[in-house]
């Protein structure tokens, strides 16, 4: 009876054991996708506040531009 009582507690100790193998590379898996997304994410978002900022600075280069020659057109008057 007690080989039995082994037997079985061993049997389940390994499927619990399998289980928790198989959940934990599923859970590995599923970390690795998320990481990539998020530096997908970064990627894309810095492109896209790069672009942002560049496009800011090109308006505000215009904008003092007009500013200088309007301010010189009025003083050479």
């Amino acid at each position: 009876m007690k080989d039995n009582v082994f037997g079985v507690e061993k049997n389940l100790k390994e499927k619990i054991r399998l289980y928790f193998d198989k959940d934990l590379e599923q859970t590995r898996v599923l970390l690795d996708e998320s990481k990539r997304k998020f530096k997908e994410y970064q990627l894309t978002l810095n492109s896209y506040m790069r672009e942002n900022v560049a496009e800011n600075i090109n308006y505000i280069d215009e904008v003092m531009k007009k500013r200088v020659k309007a301010f010189k057109d009025v003083h050479n008057e």
